[in-house]
């Protein structure tokens, strides 16, 4: 079976909702705990990201794979999808190489996100048992905090008053919160 690993590699630089949003919903009207509640939006849009295979906010990515796919399409770890910086690959004679634009296109439209051979390219044969060998570096989520969906940012502020009140992180979404975000995870196909 194939190895793969989608590490965040540029953080986003921004969260989805305010200090000022959290507060409102948890009634809270000082400011001694705001970097505390700071730290709970950032958890809880982490888990979010994971839960919904969704980049939130513009973040640079790195999707690695031990060989290139049998068929002509590589799914795309996280979307929505803004571009593929670039695809390196070890040959098979162990050197480090990029694949040419020219050879592949980038659907940034489907969910999920997808890069695609163009007519009359192949994927390249990569280097045998060599974990990693291909390593494709990709920019995902959305510029804007309006362009983000309202569900998501709903739940989390949901998830992070939950964490707030004492809420382990893995039970802080509740059915409310996971219902919120049913449409918005994705999904592969076989």
């Amino acid at each position: 079976m194939q190895g793969w690993t989608d590490i965040l590699t540029t953080a986003p630089l921004q969260e989805p909702v305010c200090v000022a949003e959290v507060k409102h919903l948890i009634r809270i009207d000082h400011n001694d705990d705001d970097m505390m509640i700071a730290a709970l939006i950032t958890t809880a849009r982490q888990w979010v990201e994971e839960y919904c295979y969704r980049a939130l906010f513009t973040q640079t990515r790195t999707l690695k794979r031990d060989y290139f796919p049998s068929c002509d399409v590589i799914n795309v770890a996280r979307a929505p999808l803004a571009s593929v910086t670039s695809i390196v690959y070890t040959d098979g004679n162990g050197n480090s190489q990029t694949l040419p634009t020219a050879n592949y296109q980038v659907d940034t439209s489907s969910t999920p996100p997808r890069i695609g051979l163009n007519d009359g390219y192949s994927w390249p044969t990569t280097q045998t048992n060599k974990f990693n060998a291909v390593v494709i570096t990709y920019v995902a989520g959305w510029t804007t905090v309006e362009a983000i969906p309202v569900a998501i940012k709903e739940a989390i502020k949901r998830i992070t008053k939950a964490l707030w009140e004492g809420c382990a992180v893995e039970n802080a979404a509740d059915g409310g919160s996971l219902a919120l975000l049913a449409n918005y995870r994705l999904t592969w196909p076989c």
